[in-house]
């Protein structure tokens, strides 16, 4: 209707090959705050249809990274009734049968790292986007305005480390460590082995998703390997 412009999402018919669940993504965004999200016009298994918002994208700065950490903890505090995501289970659907040498190796270590920290740290269960980079954190072109989130195609259950690991690889220019993080979150710093092992979950789960797009790249297990390692 006159000047309004709208965005359009077709999803892809392979969605659950990607690990993508599209009735809890609908689930979860009829529950989420207004303030987390786009006015969803109307939304199926089959599309997304949003108001389109003049916006720019990412965190620039510190401030920035504050009101986000400000959104995260409204979200972590949400639930919704659903199991949490096996990150190393989601990993392994991706790739192909037979798995490759390399990614069996790394995927072991990855198990026993992860198992180590939550025997040390616990487990922080929370309602996670799973997805926070730059593009998915839209800032409206006016004063004042708040991010909304978008792109909740892989929102679930999990833990909050995933989250504010994804903060972490996708915002490096931030040059934020893992203790500063945690305190300016509000977790126990001393958590911040427990971060460094969710960034290389993360980076992993990113990789197996290249891979399974056709565009793995070999340096990138090596760079999880240096987070396992470190």
């Amino acid at each position: 209707q006159g000047t309004a412009r709208y965005v359009l999402r077709l999803n892809h018919p392979d969605s659950q090959a990607l690990g993508i669940d599209r009735n809890l993504e609908i689930r979860i965004v009829a529950q989420l705050p207004a303030a987390l999200r786009l006015n969803v016009l109307e939304m199926s298994e089959h599309f997304m249809l949003t108001p389109l918002l003049k916006a720019r994208q990412g965190l620039v700065n510190g401030d920035d990274l504050e009101v986000m950490l400000g959104l995260l903890r409204q979200l972590h505090g949400k639930h919704i009734d659903s199991p949490p995501i096996n990150y190393t289970a989601r990993i392994k659907s991706l790739l192909d049968a037979p798995m490759p040498a390399p990614w069996l190796s790394l995927l072991a270590k990855l198990e026993t790292a992860l198992q180590k920290v939550e025997a040390t740290h616990g487990r922080h269960t929370a309602l996670c986007h799973h997805d926070l980079v730059a593009g998915n954190i839209l800032w409206p072109m006016r004063t004042g305005a708040l991010p909304v989130l978008i792109d909740w195609e892989y929102a679930a259950m999990g833990d909050l480390f995933f989250d504010l690991a994804c903060l972490l690889e996708e915002h490096k220019h931030l040059a934020l460590s893992e203790v500063e993080l945690l305190q300016k979150y509000g977790v126990d710093p001393q958590c911040a082995p427990k971060l460094r092992v969710y960034r290389a979950v993360y980076s992993a789960l990113a990789a197996a998703w290249a891979r399974c797009r056709g565009l793995s790249n070999a340096s990138q297990l090596a760079y999880i390997e240096a987070l396992l390692n470190d």
